[in-house]
């Protein structure tokens, strides 16, 4: 279960990490369309990367929140279990 937990932390901090790349790559573009630095077509482009950004971000917070969850659940077992082998000692 320790190992399983590991793989999880893992996987909550890749997640991390890319939700925090994305958001840095949101933040610039944004104040990139706020500059009005830009033409009319990178201003399209840039309005359509920030929806896809933020359809990426979503995704990518609903998968940390989903790992986080059974990372959770699994620790919660491992709790039990320890208990159970606590009782059995005290046996």
């Amino acid at each position: 279960m320790r190992i399983a937990l590991e793989d999880l932390d893992t996987q909550v901090s890749r997640f991390e990490s890319e939700i925090d790349a994305v958001r840095q790559r949101e933040n610039r573009d944004t104040a990139l369309l706020e500059s009005g630095a830009t033409n009319a077509k990178q201003l399209s482009d840039l309005q359509h990367e920030l929806e896809t950004l933020r359809r990426r971000q979503g995704a990518l917070e609903d998968s940390l929140l989903e790992v986080m969850e059974r990372r959770e659940e699994l620790q919660d077992r491992q709790a039990a279990e320890l208990a159970t082998v606590d009782g059995l000692q005290v046996n």
